[in-house]
């Protein structure tokens, strides 16, 4: 037996973390848990808007699942006159995350998708982050993000590819998803969410895995320009690691200029909406 020749050997500290490492995982990734104790309950593990929801109008809530008991359903709704799209963050809004140790390839799971108004999108946002042990400031290593528009009435599958900006292991991850695309933010949308797992490992420093081979991305001092075949852009936005967005533009034509002379240094995330509804995103460094 491996276990007791471990022991004997005196290896037992090193048993002990082999199933911390073997089972790491997103917690409550399949929104199995919820805590009873809050009206309306939350899922543990994450951090919601539930607590400005109205009563009996949860923003975050409790449905049937694709596997297990249960799946996370998130509402953007009216809210003391203002619409509000739900927010699950995992950990909390700190941006913490939890322990992860591997470069996952890309987070998947199942959706499903209701937009209460025309091109309204669920977004999904993951950062890859590893804390510097003598400074203890947490590094952006990579990330990944999906703005999903489609109706899905039934389970249906998603990938969100992560791209990295360097060859370091993380120590954890964060999570952000949105009901909404904050530009649209239609009042009903929903986007249903189980099955949340990181797949695959992976190998070297992405660049351009989002970009469609019709758009390009050049960098000039203080200034990203756009261009694209794809029948011209629609909407345009810069996040940053958290998913916060630092430019949401409305755009016409097939080249577009923005203007990033007041954005601090550092990674970023360009999502792009197109005329033809298609959305494709990609990682741009700003010096």
């Amino acid at each position: 037996m491996t276990t007791p020749l471990l022991l004997r050997s005196g290896a037992w500290a090193l048993a002990l973390c082999i199933p911390a490492i073997v089972h790491a995982q997103i917690p409550n990734s399949g929104f199995e848990q919820w805590d009873p104790s809050t009206t309306p309950m939350v899922p543990l593990g994450w951090a919601t808007l539930n607590a400005v929801s109205a009563p009996g109008e949860p923003m975050n809530e409790r449905v049937p699942g694709h596997s297990g008991a249960y799946a996370m359903r998130m509402t953007t709704r009216q809210v003391a006159g203002t619409v509000m799209a739900a927010a699950a963050v995992s950990g909390s809004f700190n941006g913490e995350g939890f322990p992860w140790s591997t470069r996952a390839a890309s987070l998947v799971g199942k959706l499903k998708f209701h937009a209460g108004e025309e091109g309204d999108a669920g977004i999904i946002t993951v950062s890859m982050m590893r804390r510097d042990p003598i400074t203890g400031v947490r590094a952006f290593l990579g990330s990944g993000y999906l703005a999903w528009s489609e109706e899905a009435t039934a389970w249906t599958d998603f990938t969100v590819p992560i791209t990295y900006v360097n060859e370091e292991v993380p120590d954890s991850a964060v999570i952000i998803i949105s009901s909404s695309d904050a530009a649209i933010m239609g009042v009903g949308t929903q986007l249903t969410l189980d099955d949340l797992q990181f797949q695959g490992v992976a190998t070297g420093i992405g660049r351009d895995e989002h970009l469609h081979p019709n758009m390009r991305v050049s960098q000039r001092v203080g200034a990203l320009v756009l261009s694209t075949e794809l029948g011209g852009f629609r909407t345009i936005d810069l996040l940053d690691a958290t998913g916060r967005s630092f430019i949401r533009q409305q755009a016409e034509g097939t080249t577009v200029t923005i203007d990033t002379s007041g954005i601090p240094a550092g990674v970023y995330v360009l999502s792009v909406r197109t005329a033809d509804g298609s959305a494709w995103s990609q990682r741009v460094l700003l010096p």
